[in-house]
């Protein structure tokens, strides 16, 4: 291995604890350069309704972003909405029928090709580039055509990480 330049490591349960938390929320309204016209609908959204959406989105998954996201939930004593015609799309996210309002929770693509506007979208490239350079992961929450805020997911890094990669250098 001492020809070796660069070593790929998958991070989640290699180097860290595999036990993924909500670290942080962010609402639209209040975090970020650019300024957004929240609907009524979100107008008066906080980082609990963004988190009790995502969750009511969520329930149906056994992904662990999605299992994080409702033991957050139920942790905080959150009520979340039953809902239907969930739907999950590799590599993006998930949604369903939350109020009869179509509910979306994962990455930029999926809000991009889901008809969240542009600047909206934008707002959620930025919060989550912002969560990665903290080594969080971060999944967006639109509700209705809009977007009403975004989740930050971490895991502890293993305390055997550090003299692992250590050992390798």
């Amino acid at each position: 291995l001492h020809t070796v330049d660069y070593a790929c490591l998958d991070k989640t349960g290699t180097m860290t604890q595999g036990n993924l938390q909500v670290a942080d929320c962010a609402v639209i309204s209040s975090t970020g350069p650019i300024n957004i016209t929240l609907s009524i609908f979100t107008r008066a959204t906080r980082p609990r309704d963004v988190i009790s959406m995502a969750a009511a989105v969520e329930r149906h998954s056994k992904h662990p972003l999605s299992l994080a996201i409702c033991a957050y939930a139920r942790e905080q004593g959150l009520k979340y909405a039953e809902s239907t015609d969930y739907q999950s799309f590799i590599g993006q996210g998930v949604c369903a029928k939350v109020y009869s309002k179509i509910c979306l929770v994962g990455k930029s693509d999926l809000m991009k090709n889901n008809g969240i506007l542009d600047e909206e979208v934008a707002w959620l490239d930025y919060v989550t580039q912002r969560y990665s350079e903290s080594g969080m992961t971060a999944v967006g929450v639109a509700c209705d055509g809009r977007m009403m805020g975004a989740i930050a997911l971490a895991d502890k890094v293993r305390e055997d990480t550090a003299p692992a990669i250590s050992r390798l250098h």
